[in-house]
């Protein structure tokens, strides 16, 4: 795997090179570079950053066994990727970022403690924790605004019906009323 980045790199330069690409994939062989292909064949480049420093991100799907070196025992600060080293373990939090296909996020991982929807990459903060993506929500957004749609159209039309349709009758009989529009 091609790579355009060190081990550790900026959010910035992720955002700068990849947040334009948007190419289709069926495999991560026809994805550049460090990016991969997601389930909805588009190329992405995942990766984390430190929750407090979007200058010190990597990309963990490039080595696995590089990436813990960042994030298990240490001697210094400079060993972590959130750059704070307590008793010689790595420790704060990351972010989980995503570039390409026109968007470049970050965000808290599922599971992660969070105040709103905003803070967490899946925008789903739920009593306290982010939660995967809640397609529901939208559904019921929807579904609300046709409902209120259909409402006002009958209120309309009950209210409306007989000032734009008045029936102008000689009797009772329906085939003797004449039907006037706007009167």
């Amino acid at each position: 795997m091609n790579s355009n980045f060190d081990d550790i790199f900026s959010f910035e330069d992720a955002s700068k090179t990849y947040k334009k690409y948007k190419g289709k994939c069926k495999t991560d062989a026809d994805c550049p570079d460090d990016l991969t292909c997601l389930y909805d064949n588009f190329c992405q480049l995942s990766f984390q950053c430190s929750e407090h420093d979007l200058t010190r991100c990597y990309n963990y799907n490039k080595d696995r066994e590089d990436y813990m070196k960042y994030r298990g025992s240490c001697v210094s600060n400079k060993d972590c990727l959130t750059n704070s080293c307590i008793d010689g373990n790595c420790s704060g939090r990351l972010v989980y970022c995503s570039v390409g296909s026109g968007e470049a996020e970050c965000g808290l991982d599922t599971g992660e403690t969070c105040t709103k929807d905003s803070e967490c990459l899946e925008h789903n903060c739920k009593d306290g924790i982010c939660e995967k993506y809640d397609a529901s929500k939208d559904f019921n957004r929807l579904a609300l605004i046709v409902v209120i749609g259909i409402l006002i159209f009958l209120l309309i039309c009950y209210y409306l019906w007989p000032k734009l349709f008045v029936r102008r009758c000689r009797s009772w009989s329906f085939e003797e009323c004449e039907f006037v529009l706007f009167k």
